[in-house]
């Protein structure tokens, strides 16, 4: 199999993978808290992707995000995330959302593992693995569990059909406990276990 570093070239120095990343996504600022290794580069293939699916307005599908911000290797109590996505959208007033990426180049139990410790600290969470779609999908139903706690979590999962990001599962946004939207949730599910059976 083909080395990360030999298929998206090794960057030794953070200015180049700033000037990548302004030629593949505009308006986006950079910020580097760590070394910077090989397997970073997948990030400048799906960020145009993850920006289409949650940085759009569900009505109008019109993109309504700004302020995109980069973190590579951010620690947050004593959790490294490889890379943390925070941007402004604005649909009925402006909200900050995060999104929280695990990136892998073939370990996916790592990936899963690492996941399930990281995902609250973001609205979605995502897993990007450098492995043709078809061997994670063979790897997910060879160990069910893997995909069930996936699916349970709300995080999502993208793997490399060559240069081009493919989206096995999307995330499902966090809910924020004790806040409104969490509140109506939980007085308005007995109604709607009513209406379902």
């Amino acid at each position: 199999m083909e080395s990360m570093r030999a298929r998206y070239g090794f960057f030794s120095s953070s200015e180049r993978v700033e000037k990548f990343c302004e030629k593949v996504c505009s308006n986006v600022r950079l910020h580097w808290s760590g070394p910077v290794h090989g397997e970073d580069a997948l990030l400048f293939h799906v960020l145009p992707v993850l920006m289409d699916i949650h940085g759009k307005d569900n009505y109008w599908l019109k993109p309504r995000f700004r302020d995109i911000d980069v973190y590579f290797h951010r620690r947050i109590n004593n959790v490294e995330i490889d890379v943390m996505i925070t941007f402004i959208k604005e649909v009925h007033r402006p909200r900050l959302y995060k999104i929280v990426l695990e990136l892998k180049e073939s370990d996916l139990a790592k990936l899963v593992e690492q996941l399930l410790i990281r995902r609250k600290y973001g609205t979605w969470a995502y897993g990007v693995i450098g492995l043709h779609p078809n061997t994670v999908l063979r790897m997910l139903m060879n160990n069910p569990d893997r995909l069930r706690v996936l699916i349970d979590y709300g995080i999502g999962l993208i793997a490399l059909y060559g240069e081009i990001p493919v989206v096995i599962l999307e995330s499902v946004r966090r809910k924020i406990p004790g806040t409104l939207e969490d509140i109506l949730d939980k007085i308005l599910e007995p109604f709607l276990k009513e209406e379902t059976t």
